[in-house]
């Protein structure tokens, strides 16, 4: 209670230093400068807080135009940080003189706090500081009432991110302004087309593809029986991708080029296992650096990183593959009869041919060439008993060789889905990146 009535004297006293100082100032003096007289003349009884209008059912039509200078899309918080200008026009029925009375001055410049204004505020920002006025200026006022201002504003409003198709993304943000005022009072109009980019300075990090601007009727849900006026600015953005490309998409060739090579190299050599060692931990290194780079934050997971999933899985079975290949190698004993039985149909099969020529041993392959025209005899030669051992390595050989063909085949696949969609923000008419 004591701060309660401690408050309320605070702001009698502040009352009344307002009222002395406007007394001073609307005092009947002679002064030598007609720009004095001029001021005091509109401001001696000018009460900011009252809309421009002499009656109440009359609106106030504000004009604006945007100018962008800059912007940041903040992955962390996909915040769009917009640093623009933002040209205000309005009458203010207030504020008109005769030029004739004061020395023929037309123009007078004041600053943004001494006159009413429209109190525009974003109405999705991304912070609360937002919310605030429109930060203080210099205004021009003419003689028949026109205030035009030109601040400098710092727009943060948030963005439904889609990090699908990182680091080739194309985000939409979109800045909508709005006066707390409803619409029977202050109602917005676009100046020219409501935006102009002569001003503008690119972002090193993303492109502007275009900016469309809207008018629309809302009505918030705090404001029941109210209409308010909003200006929406759309962005479209696009990332950068040059240099990701080169960091993620060149090492994406060449592990893929590892493992396809794993699995072609002899499962018998210390070689295949060499290499698949080290393309299973440059998989693992290239996807914790990924993993730190890679927007966490949106509700879908980049396909990018689907892939590295992908191809790490598949760096994984390529070491699995070359022991258990090493394996089957190594079995002595007989091969059961179903084994035979693929065997002889691998053998019969000219496809089969194809895949088991160059790794069969030099007497095998001279069977074969001599007898082109009998596949039988090259099946005797691997199923006969005194090679009856030789089936388990004829099974591994046609194991590996369908892995590296179903491997490769799935990386067609993650390499087409890995690809950045073509979307129609790409032919959209950027004309008015141009300044008009």
């Amino acid at each position: 209670m004591r701060n309660l009535f401690f408050n309320l004297f605070v702001l009698a006293i502040m009352y009344r230093d307002h009222l002395w100082v406007r007394a001073i100032e609307c005092k009947d003096l002679e002064s030598k400068s007609t720009m004095m007289q001029l001021r005091r003349h509109l401001f001696c009884d000018y009460d900011y807080s009252i809309r421009p209008i002499f009656r109440k059912e009359n609106v106030t039509t504000v004009e604006l135009k945007l100018a962008p200078k800059m912007i940041n899309f903040e992955e962390s918080t996909n915040f769009l940080v917009l640093h623009s200008w933002l040209a205000l026009s309005w009458h203010d029925e207030h504020l008109r003189w005769n030029p004739a009375g004061f020395d023929s001055i037309e123009l007078i410049h004041v600053t943004f706090d001494e006159i009413w204004r429209p109190d525009i505020s974003v109405y999705n920002a991304g912070e609360t500081s937002d919310w605030t006025s429109l930060p203080a200026t210099q205004c021009s006022v003419n003689n028949n009432g026109l205030v035009n201002c030109l601040p400098e504003v710092k727009y943060v409003t948030h963005c439904d991110a889609d990090y699908t198709n990182w680091p080739f993304d194309i985000q939409t943000c979109t800045v909508r302004l709005v006066s707390a005022y409803h619409i029977g009072e202050v109602d917005f109009r676009l100046m020219d087309e409501g935006i102009t980019m002569l001003r503008y300075v690119g972002s090193v990090e993303w492109n502007l593809l275009n900016v469309t601007v809207t008018k629309e009727i809302i009505q918030p849900k705090w404001y029941q029986n109210d209409t308010l006026s909003t200006i929406s600015f759309i962005f479209i953005i696009e990332r950068h991708s040059g240099m990701m490309e080169t960091i993620y998409i060149t090492p994406c060739i060449i592990l893929i080029v590892m493992t396809l090579t794993t699995l072609w190299l002899d499962p018998n050599t210390a070689e295949r296992m060499i290499v698949a060692v080290i393309n299973f931990i440059c998989h693992l290194l290239t996807f914790q650096d990924l993993h730190w780079n890679v927007p966490r934050n949106g509700p879908t997971v980049p396909r990018i990183l689907i892939f590295y999933r992908d191809s790490l899985a598949m760096a994984g079975f390529a070491i699995f593959l070359t022991t258990f290949l090493r394996q089957l190698h190594a079995i002595s004993r007989p091969a059961p009869g179903w084994i035979s039985s693929i065997n002889t149909f691998i053998l019969n099969n000219k496809v089969g041919q194809i895949f088991l020529l160059n790794t069969l041993d030099p007497k095998a392959s001279a069977g074969l060439e001599t007898e082109a025209d009998d596949n039988s005899g090259l099946v005797q030669l691997r199923t006969s008993s005194r090679d009856n051992d030789q089936s388990w390595s004829l099974m591994a050989i046609f194991i590996g060789r369908l892995s590296f063909i179903g491997v490769l085949l799935t990386y067609i696949i993650m390499l087409f889905l890995l690809l950045p969609v073509v979307t129609e923000i790409r032919s959209y008419d950027r004309s008015i990146m141009m300044g008009k």
